[in-house]
């Protein structure tokens, strides 16, 4: 039938009958995966943070008008005096960080997409590796994946910071329920793409369609997950390195208990021979 066949067909019998989930068994089958790949996915994380954080200090200064210590030190004499900084973001130095940080996502992603091949072959028993990680750098998974995150994190970052220069009390607020709605209606888009080799836009719509067939459990299931890999941070903050990962090991649960795979033949090893 063919991978994009398949996906294309379950696609419309989900839409047409739903689906139903449940939470217990999704927790478990991601902590079944999870545990057999704790620290081969650890350094997607690490490459991710070095990346982001790299990004984050070099254009802070730059965007907010004051190097990050010195607000701290600010903050400390005055936390009024956080909100008079935020308030100097001008909508083209926003512009310019959340360019900045989208490139990076999307230049990123392929390597997260990494951990749903990975969670595919720990799943059907099949042996991975670290190169695993980097398959989706092929095209034309690549250009697919890399439009569709650079797009999410412009359009979550740069709204995010207009929020904040118009709405200052509010931005944080609104910036939360922006990812939480965003996050949540494309669950299934970057799986639709490596998976069902959908290109972006029609991955983009397929996920809308699907998520929105039983759209606050899988907030609820997603929020459990964050919870979940946000327990990295009491381990002294830097903890989340390791656990964060587990959330995208749930989200391939989901679309496996959700979408499936067509188990004639084996999917996910036609990508190294194409």
């Amino acid at each position: 039938m063919g991978r994009y066949n398949f996906v294309k067909n379950r696609i419309e019998k989900v839409a047409s009958e739903g689906y139903g989930l449940h939470l217990e068994s999704l927790l478990s089958k991601a902590f079944s995966i999870y545990k057999r790949s704790f620290f081969l996915l650890s350094l997607v994380l690490i490459m991710y943070t070095v990346a982001l954080t790299t990004i984050w200090f070099s254009t802070f200064e730059y965007t907010y008008g004051v190097g990050f210590v010195d607000l701290i030190e600010r903050a400390q004499n005055d936390p009024n005096s956080i909100n008079d900084v935020m308030g100097n973001i001008t909508l083209m130095k926003g512009l310019i960080y959340s360019l900045a940080f989208s490139l990076v996502a999307g230049l990123v992603s392929p390597i997260f997409a990494g951990i749903y091949r990975i969670s595919y072959q720990i799943k059907r028993e099949q042996p991975y590796s670290l190169l695993d990680l980097f398959v989706y750098y092929k095209q034309p998974y690549f250009v697919n994946l890399f439009i569709y995150s650079f797009l999410l994190a412009f359009v979550v970052q740069y709204i995010g910071i207009i929020l904040t220069s118009a709405f200052p009390l509010f931005a944080s607020v609104g910036s939360i329920w922006l990812q939480i709605f965003l996050n949540v209606s494309l669950i299934f888009t970057a799986p639709f793409i490596v998976f069902g080799d959908m290109k972006w836009l029609e991955a983009v719509k397929a996920s809308f369609r699907i998520s929105f067939k039983n759209w606050f459990f899988l907030m609820f299931v997603l929020g459990i997950g964050l919870i979940i890999s946000y327990l990295g941070v009491l381990l002294c903050g830097v903890g989340i390195i390791f656990t964060y990962s587990f959330l995208y090991v749930l989200i391939f649960v989901i679309y496996d208990d959700v979408i499936g795979f067509e188990e004639e033949k084996d999917v996910i090893s036609e990508i190294g021979e194409n």
